[in-house]
């Protein structure tokens, strides 16, 4: 059996227990197999002491909006809601920029330790550019009364039956 992987820390911050103080964590492939203090977890043989740093388990980002990642910077700031959401709407990107500020953000948050993400879509293309990608996902689509998923909401609220019927064609991406 290969001996698997190492790594040491000034802090290793496990999910279940208090934070260690010189830890190690050892694994095989991608799976963590033990966590302790130096001296109680022997390193592997492929081994690396990362120092003054602390490791923690992956951060997750419940809200985000990566097909819009490309626009930071770009929309007014501390305006009313429709002002901010009419120039939103002019500025919506094509397929192809869309898939691009998806992959875009989804490298910054990997570069940052999120590993894991709940992804609102306006049109749903963010669903299959996250499939492409490394980082776990969970796609959603805004269903916010404007945008190809709602229809002519202000006229008519759709029913609950409605809107499963146009959100049917969304394809799930749960990576």
């Amino acid at each position: 059996m290969p001996d698997g992987w190492s790594i040491s820390a000034e802090w290793i911050v496990p999910v279940a227990s208090r934070p260690i103080r010189r830890g190690v964590l050892r694994g095989r492939g991608a799976v963590i197999e033990q966590v302790g203090p130096a001296g109680e977890v022997a390193p592997a043989k492929k081994h690396a002491d990362l120092g003054r740093v602390a490791v923690l388990p992956g951060l997750v980002n419940a809200h985000t909006h990566l097909e819009l990642t490309h626009l930071r910077g770009k929309l007014p700031q501390q305006r009313p809601m429709t002002q901010w959401l009419s120039v939103l709407i002019r500025q919506r990107p094509s397929p192809a920029r869309q898939r691009q500020s998806v992959a875009g953000g989804v490298a910054e948050a990997l570069a940052t330790g999120t590993t894991t993400v709940a992804d609102i879509s306006f049109n749903h293309r963010s669903a299959a550019a996250l499939a492409k990608t490394p980082i776990r996902a969970v796609a959603f689509a805004e269903v916010t009364g404007i945008g190809p998923l709602a229809g002519n909401l202000s006229t008519s609220p759709p029913s609950r039956e409605t809107l499963s019927d146009r959100c049917s064609s969304i394809p799930s991406a749960v990576s």
